[in-house]
Order: structure tokens, then sequence, then C-alpha cells
């Protein structure tokens, strides 16, 4: 007779586990190898996708660095704002009441003779001032001091750079009559007295003597009348 086989022990549920937990290890060396052995295709998109958010990443990061500086200008915004620069308006032209224009008469050493001459002005009897300018666009300026009682004669005195353009212009008027090369004025005297006569009409008499060097002393005299500019 034949002896009778020994029971089989099922290890199945031993084995179950063991081969499920090798089947755990498996699975996961298996998906890395299935990484590792993706196609050159594959790996080269998921490389430049972490190439382009890693770009989009410092990019957002430089917009918020900029938005953090402080803004240039009034502090308010990131726009650059200069100051603005004050244009200055130009001052108005002066305005002349009066224009004189007569024959002044010219003296010195060989030479006598008269040329014209022409003079605007406005002159303001209450706050005592003058202002004038001759034909060739010299400015003079000056004040009035009253005359005699009746408050129509004043006297006129030039301010220092008015007194030294009118001695200026006198020596070069005697130059050009001498015929000589026009000099420095050594000294001056002046004289000019404005008068408003009954009728509306203003008297201006100016008297000068100027000492020129290289040409001598050089006298100008005029008698000036102007009617009022409308």
């Amino acid at each position: 007779m034949r002896r009778p086989a020994p029971p089989i022990v099922k290890r199945s549920t031993v084995r179950g586990r063991e081969h499920g937990h090798a089947s755990v290890g498996f699975g996961r060396k298996a998906a890395s190898r299935a990484s590792a052995a993706a196609p050159l295709g594959e790996r080269t998109d998921m490389l430049r996708n972490s190439l382009a958010a890693l770009v989009a990443s410092l990019l957002l990061l430089g917009a918020l660095g900029a938005e953090a500086q402080p803004a240039i200008g009034d502090g308010s915004s990131n726009t650059i704002v200069f100051p603005e620069i004050p244009v200055e308006p130009e001052p108005p032209a002066p305005l002349f009441t009066h224009e004189f224009g007569e024959l002044a008469r010219l003296k010195g050493e060989g030479f006598k003779t008269t040329q014209p001459y022409t003079l605007r002005m406005h002159f303001d009897t209450a706050a005592l001032i003058f202002l004038a300018m001759d034909g060739e666009g010299t400015l003079y300026s000056g004040h009035l001091v009253p005359r005699g009682t009746q408050g129509t004669r004043f006297r006129l005195f030039l301010d220092s750079a008015s007194e030294d353009a009118f001695a200026a212009d006198v020596a070069s008027r005697g130059a050009a009559a001498a015929g000589r090369s026009a000099g420095s004025a050594l000294g001056e005297s002046s004289k000019l007295t404005l008068k408003q006569n009954p009728d509306g009409s203003t008297s201006l008499k100016i008297k000068s003597e100027v000492l020129v060097n290289g040409v001598g002393e050089v006298g100008f005299k005029a008698s000036l009348s102007a009617a009022p500019l409308l």
C-alpha cells in the first residue's frame, strides 16, 4: 500500500503579503524605470515646460520688485514727474505819453552843427518820476523836482546809469561831427527842464557839456516841444 501524502500547508496568504509588498516596491521601481525609459521627445517637452515656468516666475518677481521701488516724482505713482518751470511774463512795453522832436545844436573845437533829435517820454508829476527813449532806442529814467509854486515846471535828474548813457550819446555825436574816432566821456554836466504850458503842450530844454577824450569839450543844446500822445 502506498503511504498517504503529507498534508499541504497553504502559504498563499503569506506569500500574497510578501508578494504584495514586493509588488509595491516593484511598482515604485518600475515607475522610475518607466520615467527613465520615456521617449526623448517627451523628456524634451518636460524640460521645456520646466524652463518656461522658471522664466515666468522670474518675470513675476521682477514686476513685483519694480512696483516695490519708490516712485520718482511726487511719490503718488511710478510715473516720473518733472517740476514745472514757471514762465515769467514779458514786461509790458513802456507807455510814452509825449513825443518831443526838434533840432539839437552841437558845438565843439572846430565844429558847429545841428542834428535832428527826438525823445519819447512819460512823466508822472505825482510820483515825480520819468522814463524816456531817444531815437536810437536808448532808455533814460530819473526823477522830477518841482520848480516854482504853480506846479508846472520841473527839473529832471537822470539816474546814474542814464547819466552815463546820455553822456556817451553826446560824446558819440560830437566825435562824428568833429570827424574823429569816438572817445570815452571824461566828465559831463547836464541840465534838463520840463514845463507844462497852458495850451496843453509840454516844453523840454536840454543843455549838456561833455568832455570827450580825443575830441575835447562838446556842447549839446535842444529846445523841444511836444503835444500829448493820444
